[in-house]
């Protein structure tokens, strides 16, 4: 199934948006300096919110936590609070 590309950010394409909440959105991308690798963009809405998440994902994974997504990136982008997290599998809709 060939996917329309939507929105462009560094070294990610966005594909589709998966979910939108509280206090962000996420969208599904592929990451084209890695071979396509899937991954999960995370555009916070709040900087403290996203710098807080990614601190306790980064301790998760340090303290050797497997069964959560592993934080590849994180940063801001036009004023936007972004992550990039590793893809883990498909959403709840596939199933």
């Amino acid at each position: 199934r060939k996917r329309k590309k939507t929105k462009f950010m560094m070294n990610n394409i966005f594909y589709k948006k998966l979910a939108k909440g509280s206090f962000g959105q996420c969208f599904e991308a592929i990451d084209i300096l890695d071979n396509g690798k899937p991954v999960i963009c995370k555009i916070n809405d709040e900087l403290e919110m996203n710098e807080t998440e990614g601190h306790v994902l980064k301790m998760l994974e340090y303290r050797g936590f497997n069964n959560f997504p592993k934080l590849l990136s994180i940063g801001v982008r036009k004023k936007r609070p972004y992550q990039i997290l590793e893809r883990l599998g498909h959403t709840l809709e596939y199933y």
